[in-house]
């Protein structure tokens, strides 16, 4: 298991980033830089720590056996995994996943197709009820008041299937948390509120969206977007299966590109991380002691970030949960941050 990896010309790369349309067909150009054994040299590090620890009982459960990472810098890439996990292993970004649901609410407002501060109810058939007044800036920030579906009863966990549209009935039959807009809170029923908003919109379903507007355009032929998954909705909130390689592809050509081509529009997100690190469709994680923030989403397994001034996309994903009492989430952004150093 595990490989090395390797810097090279990357097959999915952008050409002019994103526009009103969608994304672009990807082009590979660039040099190799000559890091790449470094990069695998700290993924080896990163399991072998990860291994000393499961000689203290308490640390075993908490340990990850399996890594792997891609980095793109400028036009070069890199993916390496070391461990019980291969370069090309499939995963459920989970949460990660949002990150490119964020990426089609952009889209749709450059095509004046949505509007941030609108209320969703505009584009939505069903009724919101006393949430009526909710935007889609509300829904992207984690501001609606909205209760995530994820703590009510049977609908995060077990194998019986769960559709977004009855995680998200069930999560509008509570009553708000707040006013909209009062308080940050995050949840996932938002995402899932703006996969509706962007199906009705746009008339076809949000898996068949993404396809369209992003994989194919990207060239992502080992990634899909899946509606409903055991115990658990999927769609805009958590349902995309890629592998690291795949998925750095996408946030390089979102927020990568942006950088450049939007430097505005990136200064606006940055902006909009509050003190809890919760922003307008995005995270924001410190990078390392006093630095500026890292923009992106995290999964409960899976990093996915880019550091605007370092201008690094980085994907890493390991075969344990980032969160909770056994979360090793960490080790893993510590990591994120050797990679990204190593290859700026």
């Amino acid at each position: 298991m595990g490989g090395m990896g390797g810097w090279g010309r990357p097959s999915r790369r952008h050409l002019m980033a994103w526009d009103r349309n969608g994304f672009v067909a990807p082009r590979a150009t660039g040099a190799a830089l000559g890091c790449s054994d470094a990069l695998d040299r700290e993924l080896a590090a990163f399991i072998a720590e990860q291994t000393e620890q499961t000689e203290q009982a308490e640390q075993a459960a908490r340990s990850a056996t399996g890594v792997v990472a891609s980095v793109i810098l400028d036009d070069r890439q890199w993916v390496g995994a070391a461990g019980e996990l291969d370069a090309d292993d499939e995963f459920w970004a989970w949460s990660a996943s949002k990150l490119m649901t964020t990426a089609l609410v952009h889209i749709a407002v450059l095509d004046r197709t949505l509007h941030l501060d609108q209320p969703a109810q505009r584009y939505l058939t069903r009724s919101l009820g006393p949430f009526a007044t909710v935007t889609i800036r509300h829904l992207l920030a984690h501001r609606s008041g909205i209760v995530d579906y994820r703590s009510l009863p049977g609908l995060c966990g077990g194998e019986t299937p769960v559709t977004p549209e009855l995680a998200v009935a069930a999560a509008l039959a509570r009553p708000p948390l707040h006013a909209p807009g009062v308080d940050t809170m995050y949840g996932s029923t938002n995402g899932l509120l703006l996969g509706e908003a962007l199906e009705e919109t746009y008339g076809e379903s949000f898996e068949a969206l993404t396809e369209r507007l992003v994989l194919r355009p990207l060239g992502m032929d080992r990634s899909s977007m899946h509606h409903t998954l055991p115990g658990r909705p999927g769609g805009s909130t958590g349902g995309l299966l890629t592998t690291a390689g795949e998925f750095v592809v996408f946030v390089d050509a979102w927020l990568g590109s942006a950088t450049v081509e939007r430097p505005r529009f990136v200064a606006h997100l940055r902006r909009s991380i509050g003190p809890d690190g919760v922003g307008e469709g995005v995270l924001g994680f410190p990078r390392g002691a006093g630095g500026p923030d890292w923009i992106g989403y995290h999964g409960a397994h899976t990093l996915a970030l880019f550091d605007p001034d370092r201008r690094v996309s980085v994907v890493v994903h390991t075969d344990r949960p980032l969160h909770g009492r056994r979360g090793i989430g960490g080790a893993v952004h510590a990591l994120a941050d050797r990679l990204a150093a190593l290859a700026a």
